[in-house]
């Protein structure tokens, strides 16, 4: 009996893992997801168990695709979103990764320090109450964006947004 339960903790040690490991992007992989096809994107995303969410518009980097992981369906919020553009009038590939987790966001900013990037700007966000660091490295610009959600206004949640710009 001892070895089914022991059996049993570490099955779902390894789905939480697993579970775990499937919300989160590296910035390996968001520089790859970066420069591939968006069919490429979609399959990738679709497999990690992220949902299309919503297209957007956007007037600066053209029109977007934004997929959602573990939407709450009556209120339409997520714990992660990953975001594609398609080439808008720049012709600059862009993606974007949000959370809302401190540990994921600073992982991604030590990613960027171990890669070589440096921070070249440092921004108030006025709008979104929060800041706006820019790394850059050759030809990548790298935004880390923090602030707090206006979504709900009896609670204010902290945002952390990565995007890649080439």
């Amino acid at each position: 009996m001892h070895t089914i339960a022991r059996l049993l903790l570490i099955s779902l040690c390894m789905v939480c893992y697993c579970h775990s490991m499937a919300q989160k992007f590296t910035l390996p992989e968001l520089l790859s997801l970066n420069r591939c096809s968006m069919d490429s994107f979609d399959t990738y995303v679709t497999k990690r168990g992220y949902q299309f969410y919503k297209p957007i518009k956007s007037a600066e980097y053209g029109n977007a695709i934004l997929y959602a992981f573990q939407q709450n369906d009556s209120t339409l919020k997520a714990d992660y979103f990953i975001r594609k553009y398609l080439p808008g009038s720049s012709n600059t590939k862009n993606i974007s990764f949000q959370t809302i987790y401190v540990s994921d966001y600073l992982s991604l900013k030590d990613s960027l320090k171990t890669m070589g990037f440096t921070t070249t700007t440092s921004t108030p966000l006025e709008s979104d109450n929060g800041l706006q660091l820019v790394y850059a490295k050759d030809t990548l610009k790298i935004l880390l964006n923090s602030y707090l959600s206006n979504t709900d206004p009896k609670k204010k949640i902290a945002v952390y947004e990565i995007t890649i710009i080439e």
